[in-house]
């Protein structure tokens, strides 16, 4: 699996590394939503880690947009938030198959087993 985790803390983005790496998959980064939204664009990602607070544009608006690409529209992506009001507000109205929120903090691990979840049930509908 190829994976991009788009966060500008670089700690976090080194934890999701080391932990999907463990795992076996290559990680790509990104560390604002414009960059985010132009490694989408030109490189082939099997799953997005996505945080909701980054700088030049914020990842609601990064969602809406992989969203609305037909060659994104079901990509699988795991939304972190710290915001609580944000996580209550949006687990329920955009979680879907493709979607997921989680809360920081996070277990990196349970992250991974997360991500590697939705891919096989994304998958077995093929």
């Amino acid at each position: 699996m190829r994976v991009l985790i788009a966060d500008d803390d670089r700690d976090i983005v080194m934890l999701l590394r080391m932990a999907f790496e463990t795992q076996g998959h290559e990680v790509l980064s990104s560390y604002d939503g414009i960059e985010t939204l132009q490694l989408l664009a030109f490189e082939p990602i099997d799953a997005v880690v996505l945080d909701v607070m980054m700088p030049r544009l914020d990842g609601l608006t990064v969602l809406a947009e992989v969203r609305a690409r037909r060659e994104t529209a079901d990509l699988p992506v795991v939304v972190l938030t710290a915001v609580r009001e944000l996580f209550d507000r949006h687990q329920t109205s955009y979680r879907t198959r493709h979607t997921h929120f989680v809360a920081k903090p996070f277990d990196a691990f349970s992250l991974v087993e997360l991500v590697e979840q939705m891919l096989e049930e994304d998958s077995a509908e093929i």
